[in-house]
């Protein structure tokens, strides 16, 4: 017995022996894989694709001496197996080997194959039916005549079914407008520039463009010959750029025609309707926009701590002077006022000569947020348009010229015609300018001077007097703790001695000075030298001034220049702002306290009331005075841009208040509204 056991041992292990040798012997010479890569590798069930779509085919061998996969074969025929359609992963599985037999009549002749090419091994489908499901199998032979064996579904074995319904994908593009990847239809204004960007592409089925072309009012999409079409169609880049184009009226269209390698195309629609200008003979004379969102504006306090001033109010019934016996000959105010809530188009403001826009910035404004960037991307102006050639502008209010920017925390002054977007700051960033702007050519620009404040105002800078949630250039700290709205805010507005001149304007028709009403404004004496109130709360903080540094920012940078303009500069300084803290020190100089501030404030206490970058050193004829002005002082807080009165049927600049004229003297704020809407050229009521 112990003999039998020992030889029935023996034997156990010669057969475990002769089957790891055959295991090994498996194992250096594994069959060949392969693979067929299209767009539905993976999926578990049947997928759509055109009539004549080509599989590449992928092969490899992991038996490295025998020189890789040498032939390939396929079949191709219809996923019907007793008159079941196959159609998913489940199905095939269970049909497996009777729709794909390695030894079906319908593979075809083993060819060469080539892997790893320039241009690889493909199997181009045959003449195939519509709505038809179909399998495509693959088997490939290396150089030892091993075969391959796995039919896994969608990677050598694909299920489709094919579709005529395949077209190249269009996508448009145009800088203002934004991308669209179907037609669409579009009002634009009259002398608005278009540049549109066209892609087209089939990648998402395996095809590709064979021939692409774009035409302007093309009558007949099906016509090569076609007048409207802009160039001959062919192959293509992948990005084509339009000519910039302009239309002045009518209805225009941009057809884009996309032909891929199946035959497949696609055309893809811009509408336009063109708005044209009015001629000045049809025009009424004034439209007038609130823009100031209503439940934020200001409720001034009196002095006694009651609201004495509604904002919403008192501002509201301000304006309506424009339709009184001291308004704006045939102003109607039902038919002529636009409120915040109120969607004012293009189509509208083409209608009237002048139009007059209160602002501040806000994110709820209506017709600014058509106009201000949203995540980078710009918006089309369409206020720029009707200034260049259909009427004036006159915009008011504090930060009024903010409303056409993005809502970003900038760092001041903003500089417009410089490639800086970003300052580095004890491990912050700030954003002090708006980078570059891409062409469609390629080529870049400082995207600032594309924006209005500079494409249209002819502004360089802005800033505020006390830029409530900024940072002032170079510091850490908030432009309000800088700059205190207790010395750096605008006490008054100047009328400018070479405007007044230039103008022949009388002191009748505007006054040299706008003071502050002194119902809303009642912290400072008017009849006697004021206290010690420079640690009161001043409430006027937002004011914009224009083309003026008064920080250590170091960029370079320059007023623009108008041909059209006075003295040769796009800007005329109209009105320029009196600070809080020189209207403090002309009181008491007037009074004959000529030695303040330096006889009642150390210096280490100025700064601390005024902040660190609020004030500066005053050159008298009686010498120097330290820390004598404010640095908002004599800055110009209202203006008139000559940058687009060369094609203005009025031939008249437009004007530019950066301050609320309902917080200065009513009288005379009204009278100096009066002059620029006279000046615009149109008749006043007397």
């Amino acid at each position: 017995m112990k003999n039998l056991n020992i030889n029935k041992l023996t034997g156990c292990l010669l057969v475990l022996m002769i089957s790891m040798l055959a295991c090994q012997a498996w194992a250096m010479d594994p069959v060949p894989g392969v693979r067929l890569d299209f767009l539905g590798n993976g999926s578990s069930s049947a997928v759509l694709l055109p009539p004549g779509f080509t599989f590449n085919v992928d092969a490899w061998d992991e038996d490295g001496g025998s020189g890789g996969p040498r032939k390939y074969r396929y079949l191709v025929k219809e996923a019907v197996v007793d008159d079941i359609v196959i159609s998913t992963l489940y199905g095939f599985n269970q049909h497996k080997d009777t729709l794909v037999p390695f030894d079906d009549p319908g593979w075809s002749e083993w060819m060469d194959i080539q892997l790893g090419a320039e241009d690889p091994t493909r199997i181009t489908m045959p003449p195939l039916v519509e709505g038809m499901y179909y399998i495509c199998a693959v088997q490939v032979l290396d150089s030892d005549g091993t075969a391959s064996v796995d039919r896994i579904y969608n990677e050598s074995v694909a299920n489709f079914q094919v579709s005529d319904q395949f077209r190249p994908v269009i996508v448009v593009h145009e800088q203002f407008m934004g991308t669209f990847s179907s037609s669409w239809q579009v009002d634009i204004a009259g002398g608005q520039t278009l540049n549109f960007q066209l892609q087209a592409s089939a990648d998402a089925y395996g095809g590709t463009i064979e021939s692409f072309r774009y035409g302007w009012d093309v009558d007949d999409p099906d016509d090569d010959n076609d007048p409207g079409w802009a160039i001959p169609g062919g192959l293509a880049e992948e990005t084509i750029v339009v000519p910039e184009q302009v239309f002045m009226e009518g209805l225009h269209s941009l057809l884009v025609k996309a032909v891929d390698s199946y035959g497949f195309e696609h055309h893809f629609f811009v509408y336009l309707n063109v708005i044209p200008f009015v001629s000045p003979e049809n025009q009424l004379p004034l439209l007038f926009v609130d823009q100031v969102v209503d439940h934020l504006t200001n409720r001034w306090p009196s002095s006694d701590g009651s609201v004495a001033y509604d904002g919403e109010d008192y501002r509201n019934g301000y304006w309506d002077f424009l339709a009184g016996p001291e308004g704006v000959a045939d102003y109607i105010l039902q038919r002529d006022r636009r409120d915040h809530r109120d969607q004012v188009q293009y189509s509208e403001i083409v209608g009237y000569r002048s139009v007059l826009v209160t602002a501040r910035f806000h994110s709820q404004q209506t017709m600014f947020q058509q106009f201000r960037a949203d995540n980078g991307q710009d918006k089309f102006v369409w206020l720029a348009p009707y200034q260049a050639q259909g009427g004036n502008l006159f915009l008011v209010g504090d930060r009024s010229m903010e409303s056409f920017l993005e809502n970003l925390s900038y760092m001041t002054p903003l500089l417009f015609d410089t490639s800086e977007e970003l300052f580095e700051m004890n491990n912050e960033t700030y954003i002090v300018g708006f980078g570059l702007l891409v062409r469609p050519d390629g080529s870049s620009i400082n995207r600032g001077v594309t924006m209005y404040p500079y494409l249209t105002a002819g502004l360089s800078l802005l800033d505020w007097s006390v830029p409530v949630n900024k940072h002032i250039y170079g510091s850490i700290l908030p432009a309000h703790l800088d700059r205190r709205a207790s010395c750096s805010g605008i006490k008054a507005m100047v009328l400018n001695e070479d405007f007044r001149s230039h103008h022949q304007i009388n002191s009748l028709v505007i006054s040299d000075t706008l003071q502050t009403n002194r119902d809303i404004d009642w912290r400072d004496g008017y009849y006697n030298v004021p206290d010690t109130l420079l640690s009161l709360e001043f409430p006027f903080t937002d004011d914009e001034f224009v083309d003026a540094n008064i920080t250590s920012r170091p960029t370079p940078w320059q007023p623009q220049e108008c041909a059209d303009g006075y003295n040769g500069y796009c800007v005329e300084p109209m009105f320029q702002g009196v600070s809080r803290f020189d209207y403090q020190r002309k009181a008491h100089w007037d009074a004959g306290d000529t030695d303040w501030p330096g006889n009642y404030y150390p210096p280490g206490e100025l700064e601390a009331i005024c902040g660190a970058m609020s004030l500066t050193d005053l050159d008298t004829p009686g010498g120097t005075v330290p820390n004598g002005t404010a640095l908002t002082n004599g800055l110009t807080y209202g203006y008139l841009s000559y940058k687009n009165v060369a094609n203005k049927p009025s031939g008249k600049a437009d004007a530019y208040w950066g301050f609320d004229p309902y917080r200065f003297n009513e009288v005379e704020s009204k009278k100096s509204i009066r002059w620029v809407l006279g000046y615009f050229g149109l008749a006043m009521n007397q």
